[in-house]
Formats: structure tokens, sequence, C-alpha cells
């Protein structure tokens, strides 16, 4: 799924995870996510780019599961996180549950499209 988006700007979205596509909602009761924003599909590095995560908000915006039995999963980025994407053209990003560890799953990936717009 890819996705604009400008520097310097707050973005947002909600996820809709589905146990198939058209089907029922995951219940995700008790369950961990983490939203990741690397410049490449190879960078591997530690933290990534962006990371935020629902176990705590960051100053890089935050992850909420807006309604777990509704597999409902909402995903915020502050300006200060878009700001690091300034002078690319493309990053890739993934929403993972219980990232980093044996149980991890990624859900939702995507290219955001940054588009760049000068500052006043």
């Amino acid at each position: 799924v890819d996705q604009d988006i400008v520097p310097n700007s707050g973005w947002s979205r909600t996820f809709v995870l589905t146990q198939f596509q058209g089907g029922p909602p995951v219940d995700l009761t008790g369950v961990a996510f983490g939203f990741r924003v690397r410049l490449n599909d190879y960078d591997q590095t530690a933290p990534a780019l962006i990371a935020v995560n629902s176990t705590a908000s960051n100053s890089q915006g935050s992850v909420t599961i807006a309604s777990p039995t509704n597999g409902q999963v909402a995903v915020y980025l502050s300006p200060a996180a878009t700001a690091l994407l300034f002078g690319a053209e493309r990053a890739q990003f993934a929403l993972w549950s219980n990232p980093n560890s044996s149980t991890q799953q990624e859900w939702a990936n995507g290219e955001f499209n940054i588009v760049q717009v000068p500052l006043p």
C-alpha cells in the first residue's frame, strides 16, 4: 500500500487487520505492535530510522490498538519523525505484531512517496 507523506508534518493511518482478505477482524487483545520506516528494503540498522510501538509512545509518534476486537491499529508519526525523511524520494514501511520476538509477524507494508514541500 503506497502512501504519500510530507516531511515535517504529521501522518496517521488506521490499519484494519483481518484473518484473511475480506474476512473477519483479528482479535488483537494482548498483542504488541510496532511500525518501522526504513529508507530501503536492505536497511537492517537497529533501531530503524523511524520506530514507534504500541507499548510506549515516543517523540516519533505512537501505535495504538484502536479497537482490539475489531482488528484496528492506529499509527501516528510526528512531524519530528517525518522530518527524518527530508531529502529522500521513497521509504519503506511495515507494521509488525510482537516486533523483535520469536512470534513477530508482518501485517502490512508499503512505500512512502516522499513529497518535498519547501518550508516558508
